[in-house]
């Protein structure tokens, strides 16, 4: 399995940035912006890790997912805070910040589910009142799409992810915990996004993923709880479910509240 996992990893990865971009392009930022954080790759991660190592270490894992997420939504916070100032400068920035929270992870092991969930709502709720000034649309973007653009988006989103799914496999649970949700997709889809439109673009599709982790967070804590009780495809079954049922709450949530 350690072989094929970064490969098979890889190409969805290729395959989300693609979709999510061009859904956020033609559907507006709101969707894009949700259908960029449903939790597709960690689904795979937590698989492999549990045929690898057995259902309880992907628990720990997902238990792990939950704390990371919230360095995900700060390293999308401080990228759309500093765009302004450039890409890289932004990037500098923001994933500086990501490598320290994921370093403090790292070297604490995270402090349990509800401790992990605990400091996840906390960044969550701090990084959208960073974020209140900005809008999300359903406003579609008129853009025509060669085959070598949608190429160069795939394949940055791949080779990044690929990239991180074999670093998770060197180490341990919280490693794998870690590199399981590196934001791959964060990342490229705000790289494409600033390349190709102006600022406000890229801003409304970080916030409406800051708001969208919540599927990546009820899918982790969803596994973390019943991976070591039901085993690995029922555990991946509920905890799907938890995310679908998150995803549509979300989208109504935002159409109601947010424009």
């Amino acid at each position: 399995f350690a072989a094929l996992y970064p490969l098979i990893s890889a190409a969805f990865a290729l395959c989300m940035v693609v979709l999510v971009t061009v859904i956020g392009e033609r559907w507006g930022t709101r969707i894009g912006g949700l259908v960029g954080t449903i939790p597709s790759l960690l689904l795979i991660a937590l698989i492999f890790i549990g045929l690898d190592n057995g259902p309880e270490s992907a628990a720990s894992s997902a238990s792990i997912v939950i704390l990371e997420m919230g360095a995900n939504i700060t390293f999308l916070s401080l990228y759309l805070l500093t765009i302004h100032r450039g890409i890289i400068q932004a990037l500098i920035a923001s994933m500086s910040v990501w490598a320290l929270i994921s370093y403090l992870i790292l070297v604490t092991g995270g402090f349990g589910i509800a401790g992990n969930s605990l400091l996840y709502f906390l960044m969550l709720i701090t990084n959208l009142a960073l974020l209140k000034n900005i809008g999300i649309s359903s406003t579609p973007i008129k853009i025509k799409y060669s085959l070598k653009e949608l190429s160069f988006r795939g394949i940055l989103g791949g080779t990044a992810i690929g990239s991180a799914v074999f670093l998770s496999k060197i180490g341990g649970p919280v490693i794998g915990g870690i590199f399981a949700v590196f934001p791959a997709i964060f990342l490229s889809t705000m790289i494409i996004y600033s390349l190709k439109h102006d600022i406000g673009v890229p801003r409304a599709m970080g916030k409406s993923m800051t708001l969208g982790s919540l599927n990546v967070f009820s899918y982790a804590l969803t596994a973390s709880l019943t991976f070591p009780v039901w085993g690995i495809w029922l555990g991946t079954v509920s905890s799907l479910s938890a995310s679908i049922i998150t995803s549509l709450l979300l989208l109504r949530f935002t159409k109601r509240n947010l424009r």
